[in-house]
């Protein structure tokens, strides 16, 4: 490719290129070219995407005394296939607004945990269901506290007082495996409860529909974090940087801020937290999977009014989930959702997880959401191979089943056997093998840690984190690691990581040959190094390059080779993704990348650098490298130069990551980066400043501010009028620091926040303009004449939200395999004959634990023993006011029982009959899909199970 120059500036362009062709059905190809070199590479996109936790971990709770709690239990039972036997039905005779501890205990949670023991879930349901006209609200025994009634079913009933205002919620931000990590103030039981309810019952059957249609959507819309015009609502912003560069780190999902009451100026977002009393919803402001609300007292008062917006109206606009308090919280963000629940949400877990690591102090609060919609997870898949599609078997028989992690996902972990869905035995468990070597490089200085036995992925974790934080390598790394159950996230504190050292280890040299080193600048420029990255699974591309730290590249598209048209120029250089398009917009299109450059630039010195260790595998060390280098080594005395490593990132803080088999037989312990840098926060830092004090007529204050580059900017209030308050001279400042010309550049700053306890103190925010930790290097101090006192009064740098302005990363641990190929022993002499469902569960092996589920019907023979059951007056529809009958006919002798179970467990059962005719109440199912089958027992303990007649029962005709 000849160099290009532009007209008007003495810039001049160097570049290389890829092309993307559409090949149909989906699928692309990718072309790298330079000059005229051409490689193709094969792309596919091919994704299995499910929601994490099943019907099977779910028990719908339905008021009998109402039609529509029964119809939208049922509703919901169909919806997520959630098993008959899973459905319990309470029979509260009051209002759905309210009810007492005792009648909570009585009516809810005595007949839940009974059921659970009698029907033997007690080890698989993780969630429960509130399908409403069941009180949302739940008064404690000394008639002053109101909890939430779903966050009573998730921890406990907590009275007035105590610390329920600091950190009783044990599960909060754990991301852990919630049967393992279930919250300690809980009194015995613990639920993920929602309550899914509405205004109407087609409202509630919308948010069924909104929440399973976003399973494995990866929606691309962004969620909305408002910082309102409220004072005493918007206190959750200053959460909202960490949950940005968190979600930015996931890549699958993104978030923006704002300050706007209202998102009418968009739809179908993602997401929306807003701290509003009073708020209109527009309609189709969210997309299925959406997570919304507003900090406000009384969002989670549904029915009866309260003046102000109740989070039906989040639900009512798409949403999928929404959160409100029951009672005065007051102004207390501990008691609502962290902007963080959309990172969780970005990992894979459910709604319902997501809410609830996200509330530190949920007992005053209310969950109405799809507990189990997860639009941003993706399961393996799995079969049943070789196996006819509805087999009989006798005896004990082999039966063949295989799984596979989906492409770039995590491995998995562990597989269950569910009957009837009844959780059966665990047919494996790939732990964390002791002796699994996990490795990570930072700017090149190696770490390792050995798994030790028994490790859970919350101990290897722990235990990673612990060595990297060990001082012997955080003075060396300046990154310190903190542990979230799976997850590391690593922090970068240098204040100056041009001058940090870089490490190499030649891992190829060999010992007793002598070898020699060198290191080289690149030239200056160079050809940008890039790759694509391939369409992610809504179609855009993504381009990785690697260009000069100093230098700004660019990307240009053409789909002839004759035509290129500028797409993208990035505000800086480095080590880059950046976007370029969606790829089946065009039938071909290619690329390329250049750079732009201020005229020549310099030679630069080479850089120096020592070997330490000189013996086995040597590691060098490269000091304060300003530009990207080459090592080279040579074993001839110099002769001869061979290029060992190219670091192009410099400047960045570089990670790379990884698992060995170590002292085991196999590597089940796998540890990965979410990038191979550490990126950049998009957050501005910010701190305190406060006056506390009565100023007298002649005190003054003065605001100084001494930037990056040394320069210095003050502005002064004095007080003139008598009687005044500190919160007078704070507002004079807090004006003329947002006023002055020479604080309104990106290395300037700007008062935000103002506050006062109306008497004798009061405060604003100083926040940088600029992003990151070099803006945040800004110092400020107040001076002053007066008895007040100041702070800060000697210079400080800007702290308040110094985690969120430093280059950051995370590290996923995880276990299992790819790949499970199974043939595993089942004894049908332990399952009744008749009719059966066998479910093959495949968890990945990460705190998120997606399920994949495939399932097999099958017919067990064992005995001569049979049974029919046949529907006598109705067929596959029938109306719902209506009395209904079903005959079963054993075929054998000593019949001891004939039971009839359908949707909430068993019927009706008969004794020492051979055949029987049951008759069924429509209104007491109620509307929605029923089946319905028998079991028969012998007096010798033999047992038939029908196979399955099913009825939808209409409402209104």
């Amino acid at each position: 490719m000849s160099e290009l120059r532009l007209s008007k500036r003495n810039y001049c362009k160097r570049g290389i290129g890829v092309a993307v062709k559409s090949s149909g059905a989906g699928h692309w190809q990718v072309e790298a070219f330079f000059i005229a070199s051409m490689v193709w590479l094969g792309c596919a996109l091919a994704f299995n995407s499910w929601a994490g936790g099943t019907g099977l971990n779910v028990v719908v709770v339905a008021n009998q005394n109402s039609s529509n709690s029964l119809e939208l239990a049922n509703y919901y039972c169909e919806a997520r296939k959630v098993p008959p036997d899973n459905l319990l039905r309470i029979a509260w005779p009051g209002g759905n607004t309210s009810w007492s501890s005792s009648d909570f205990q009585n009516y809810l949670v005595a007949p839940l945990l009974n059921m659970l023991a009698a029907r033997q879930l007690t080890n698989q349901i993780d969630y429960v269901v509130l399908s409403m006209d069941i009180p949302f609200q739940t008064v404690n025994a000394n008639g002053t506290t109101i909890n939430g009634t779903t966050s009573a079913l998730f921890y406990g009933l907590k009275p007035v007082g105590g610390n329920w205002t600091g950190t009783p919620n044990s599960y909060y931000g754990s991301e852990a495996v919630f049967s393992q990590a279930k919250p300690s103030s809980a009194p015995g039981y613990s639920f993920l409860t929602v309550m899914i309810t509405g205004d109407s019952l087609a409202h509630a059957k919308q948010l069924v529909d909104q929440g399973v249609a976003s399973d494995g959507s990866f929606p691309i819309q962004p969620v909305v974090l408002a910082k309102s015009s409220d004072p005493a609502r918007n206190i959750r912003y200053p959460f909202f940087d960490n949950a940005i560069f968190n979600v930015q780190l996931r890549g699958n999902a993104s978030i923006m801020r704002t300050n706007c009451d209202s998102i009418a100026w968009g739809t179908n977002f993602m997401g929306f937290e807003t701290g509003l009393a009073n708020y209109t919803v527009p309609s189709s402001s969210f997309t299925p999977g959406a997570i919304a609300d507003s900090l406000t007292s009384y969002g989670g008062l549904l029915f009866g009014g309260s003046g102000q917006t109740s989070l039906l109206a989040f639900l009512n606009a798409g949403a999928s989930g929404s959160y409100g308090t029951v009672q005065e919280p007051l102004a207390d963000p501990t008691k609502f959702p962290d902007p963080q629940v959309y990172f969780f949400q970005s990992r894979g877990f459910s709604l319902a997880e997501s809410y609830y690591q996200s509330v530190n102090a949920p007992y005053l609060g209310l969950v109405v959401a799809e507990p189990l919609a997860a639009p941003c997870r993706q399961a393996g898949s799995g079969k049943w191979p070789g196996t006819n599609s509805h087999p009989v078997l006798s005896g004990t028989v082999q039966l063949p089943l295989s799984f596979s992690s989906p492409p770039q996902g995590d491995p998995l972990q562990q597989i269950d056997l569910f009957v009837d869905g009844k959780y059966f035995q665990t047919l494996t468990n790939v732990a964390p093998a002791a002796g699994n070597v996990l490795s990570v490089n930072l700017n090149g200085y190696p770490i390792t840690y050995t798994v030790p036995a028994n490790a859970s992925l919350t101990n290897v974790a722990s235990g990673l984190a612990a060595v990297i934080n060990a001082p012997a390598n955080t003075n060396i790394t300046k990154v310190v690691a903190f542990t979230h159950g799976d997850r590391i996230e690593l922090h970068s504190t240098s204040t100056n990581r041009l001058a940090d050292p870089f490490y190499f280890t030649d891992n190829a040299a060999t010992n007793g040959i002598p070898t020699s080193y060198r290191v080289t600048y690149l030239p200056n420029p160079f050809t940008p190094r890039f790759n694509l990255l391939g369409p992610d699974r809504h179609g855009l591309l993504t381009m990785h390059v690697e260009s000069p730290p100093t230098v700004i590249p660019f990307l240009e598209a053409s789909v002839d080779f004759a035509t290129w048209l500028p797409i993208l120029t990035s505000p800086v250089g480095g080590s880059l993704d950046l976007p370029v398009g969606t790829a089946q917009d065009f039938p071909q299109r290619f690329y390329r990348v250049g750079l732009v450059l201020n005229g020549p630039q310099p030679p630069l010195p080479p850089p120096s650098f020592t070997v330490l260790n000189p013996q086995g595998s040597p590691t060098l060390r490269i000091d304060g490298p300003v530009w990207p280098f080459t090592i080279e080594s040579s074993t001839n005395s110099g002769s001869q130069w061979t290029s060992i490593f190219t670091n192009f990132p410099v400047g960045k803080v570089q990670i790379t990551a990884g698992s060995a088999a170590g002292s085991a037989s196999a590597a089940t312990t796998f540890l990965n980066a979410s990038s191979k840098i550490f990126p950049e926060s998009s957050a501005c830092a910010y701190g305190p400043c406060w006056v506390n004090g009565r100023p007298a007529v002649g005190d003054w204050v003065q605001f100084n501010l001494i930037k990056t580059n040394g320069n210095s900017v003050a502005v002064a209030v004095t007080n003139q009028t008598s009687g005044a308050r500190a919160f007078d001279l704070i507002q004079q400042l807090y004006s003329l620091i947002n006023l002055n010309a020479s604080l309104q550049g990106s290395d300037g700053v700007f008062a935000e926040t103002i506050t006062t306890n109306l008497f004798t103190k009061a405060s604003f925010n100083v926040r940088a303009r600029g992003a990151g930790t070099d803006a945040a290097a800004v110092r400020m101090f107040l001076t002053g004449a007066g008895s007040s006192q100041l702070s800060p009064s000697s210079p400080v740098t800007l702290t308040a939200n110094l985690s969120d302005v430093q280059p950051r990363n995370h590290l996923y641990v995880s276990a299992g395999t790819g790949r499970f190929l199974l043939n595993f022993p089942l004894d049908t002499t332990t399952l009744a004959d008749g009719f059966h469902e066998l479910s093959a569960v495949a968890y990945e092996g990460s705190s998120v634990r997606t399920q994949a589920k495939v399932t097999l019907p099958v017919t067990i023979q064992n005995s001569s023993l049979t049974a029919t059951l046949t529907p006598l007056d109705f067929g596959g529809t029938a109306p719902l006011q209506g009395t209904y009958h079903i005959q079963v006919v054993a075929n054998g002798g000593n019949i001891s029982s004939i039971s009839l179970f359908s949707t909430g467990g068993l019927w009706n059962s008969v004794s020492n009959q051979s055949s029987t005719t049951f008759s069924v109440d429509g209104p007491t199912l109620g509307a929605g899909l029923h089946g319905f089958y028998a079991i028969v027992q012998t007096s010798t303990g033999q047992q038939y199970r029908t196979d399955i007649q099913s009825v939808r029962l209409v409402s209104g005709q």
